[in-house]
């Protein structure tokens, strides 16, 4: 496969100074090549006999010349598959830690930040996730193994961000199919299509030369793979880890920047913002939430209101808000009640993909020591600006140490459905590995395994403390 050297060569040198850019440390270039290993063969009286029937890549140690190849250069990438699936997994613990054996190092955990540049998924290798990342990236890099080891990463804690990146390209690029006239043809009319696309109004593949030349069964191989003659554009898969998510983010924007403003990367005449894309799949660009000092109200949004002895029999003596939430201090009579309302904003400063919805819902009231019935409840404004909690001091019984009620402010975050599809990396995704050169094969499956899981979980962002103390 040859993208275009000099710009492969602007492509590493953008990373370098985003890297700077970010605050991280000079990087160490390492290559992630591994094998093909056939595990299990047709056995010898079938109609195939000795074709592998199952395989996976080897354990190919990750090298860190000190002489750093010329990475423009096509002599660089020769290895028959990728080892980075191996890398994203990591080495899990040993049951017991032998001193004179110890574990291979994890280069991700070691590492500040960790930037993987790739030609993309791999094809012919297991597509859907398996019961864990190591299974999924046995047979190489799929989407599936990709999708499988950034989820995991997540759960450590770490930040992803994925990068595209439109390049020049002629050569070959591999498919997971046998030579077909009909296969080669389906290929012949996709791209005769985007030599339209281009001619047209949207300008999109403007100035790109596009030609399909011959398929060929993959040399040495027992597997349904072959290589498509091909030139046009490729996208180049860049994906960053790192468990400081402003980093991250530095990182991203400065690499998005640079790559959009380099000539030598931009393929044809096609505008830089349709060559260059990036997301954020964890720990997501939601905004945060303050809450601010409560005040007591007769009546929650939806609700009568109370009666004027029970809201004069309760007093509040403090309101304050805190880096964590806020703190109402409450002195009441055995009729007192009412509703404490706190104000809340949104923390500026974090972008919010349109693809992302977030809502803010309150659970509570929850104590120490077990709660009485029918003490209070909690619910968040209709235009989710506030927090509103209602307590009645009857049921806590009168005794000379407060109450302290809890109630949590929970974040809720999906993916919509619909704004997903507009999204680039829906767009940018094929659904195969054969037919489309110019997308990355299960960009979107990668996307989504990973932001599903993340959104999967309501995130605690803050707490309102109302200390009760029963006065005659």
């Amino acid at each position: 496969a040859r993208l275009k050297r000099a710009g492969l060569r602007q492509l590493h040198r953008a990373v370098d100074v985003a890297m700077s850019e970010a605050g991280a440390a000079s990087p160490e270039r390492c290559t992630t090549g591994a094998r093909l290993v056939c595990v299990r063969r047709a056995p010898k009286d079938s109609e195939t006999p000795g074709k592998c029937l199952a395989w996976r890549t080897s354990k190919e140690p990750v090298k860190c010349p000190r002489k750093l190849p010329d990475w423009g250069s096509a002599r660089t990438y020769t290895a028959q598959a990728s080892g980075v699936g191996r890398l994203l997994v990591g080495t899990p613990p040993p049951a017991a830690l032998d001193p004179d054996h110890p574990p291979e190092p994890d280069k991700i955990d070691d590492a500040g930040l960790t930037v993987l540049v790739l030609s993309g998924t791999e094809p012919g290798a297991k597509r859907q996730l398996a019961g864990t990342a190591a299974d999924a990236c046995d047979e190489g890099l799929s989407p599936g193994c990709v999708g499988a080891a950034l989820r995991a990463r997540v759960a450590q804690g770490y930040g992803v961000w994925v990068v595209t990146a439109l390049m020049e390209f002629n050569g070959k690029y591999v498919t997971d199919v046998t030579p077909d006239k009909r296969v080669l043809g389906q290929i012949q009319t996709h791209v005769q299509g985007l030599k339209l696309v281009g001619r047209g109004d949207a300008k999109r593949y403007q100035g790109v030369d596009f030609k399909v030349g011959r398929q060929r069964q993959l040399r040495g191989e027992d597997r349904a793979r072959s290589t498509v003659a091909y030139s046009g554009v490729r996208p180049v898969l860049i994906i960053a880890l790192t468990r400081d998510p402003k980093q991250g983010r530095r990182f991203t924007s400065a690499l998005v920047e640079k790559l959009r403003a380099d000539p030598t990367i931009q393929p044809g005449e096609m505008p830089a913002n349709q060559t260059v894309h990036s997301v954020e799949l964890a720990p997501l660009g939601v905004p945060g939430v303050t809450l601010g000092a409560p005040t007591k109200v007769q009546r929650g949004s939806g609700d009568s209101a109370l009666d004027p002895l029970a809201w004069s029999e309760f007093r509040l003596m403090n309101a304050q808000s805190a880096q964590s939430g806020a703190l109402a201090e409450v002195q009441c009579g055995n009729l007192g009640k009412a509703w404490l309302t706190a104000p809340i904003s949104v923390i500026d400063g974090v972008a919010f993909d349109d693809h992302l919805t977030w809502s803010i819902t309150a659970e509570g009231p929850k104590a120490m020591e077990n709660l009485p019935d029918r003490v209070g409840q909690a619910k968040v404004g209709a235009s989710s600006d506030d927090l509103q909690v209602f307590t009645s001091c009857a049921p806590l019984g009168l005794r000379a140490a407060p109450w302290t009620l809890q109630y949590r402010i929970m974040r809720h975050v999906t993916v919509d459905a619909e704004s997903a599809k507009t999204q680039w990396w829906h767009e940018q995704s094929a659904p195969n590995a054969f037919e489309m050169p110019e997308k990355v094969f299960g960009l979107e499956e990668v996307v989504l395994t990973v932001l599903n899981d993340a959104v999967g979980k309501p995130v605690e962002v803050g707490r309102l403390a109302v200390c009760v103390r029963r006065v005659e």
